[in-house]
């Protein structure tokens, strides 16, 4: 029976590092690398919702929705000291959520990908419903 075993490295932009143990067995192509893939992705997938924890870049992202943004616009509509604004952004950035572009001496974030938004909005759209159904009980109990 053929066999391969190896290790795989998966990284993302923050410097973690995850190293995957693979082996795949050709005689009856069982292929036990998904298991361990499957177990990295978990671990990425729970590294990227980190960033959704935070209120204030849930606010970013929802007003990088109508449009790229500076971060002293961002700076304006929320509220807070620049320096958490940037702190924020460059979570942000760093995980892939958003991109930048430079014109002259500003920098322009936007979404980097739209289904980002198509998350949030699911997201939010479970969360009105969860509140829906508890005004609901609390409307039976009060009867």
């Amino acid at each position: 029976m053929a066999s391969h075993q190896g290790l795989l490295k998966v990284g993302n932009d923050s410097g973690k590092r995850h190293v995957v143990k693979y082996s795949i067995k050709f005689k009856y192509c069982k292929i036990e690398i998904l298991e361990y893939m499957d177990k990295a992705l978990y671990e990425i997938h729970a590294d990227i919702c980190k960033v959704f924890t935070s209120p204030r870049r849930l606010e970013i992202i929802d007003l990088l929705r109508e449009g790229e943004k500076t971060v002293n616009e961002l700076v304006e509509l929320i509220n807070l000291p620049q320096s958490s604004v940037s702190q924020h952004l460059a979570v942000l950035r760093e995980r892939g959520i958003v991109e930048t572009r430079r014109h002259g001496n500003s920098v322009f974030y936007r979404i980097a990908d739209e289904r980002i938004l198509k998350a949030c909005d699911l997201m939010r759209e479970f969360l009105l419903d969860q509140i829906e159904k508890l005004e609901r009980i609390a409307k039976v109990v009060r009867e």
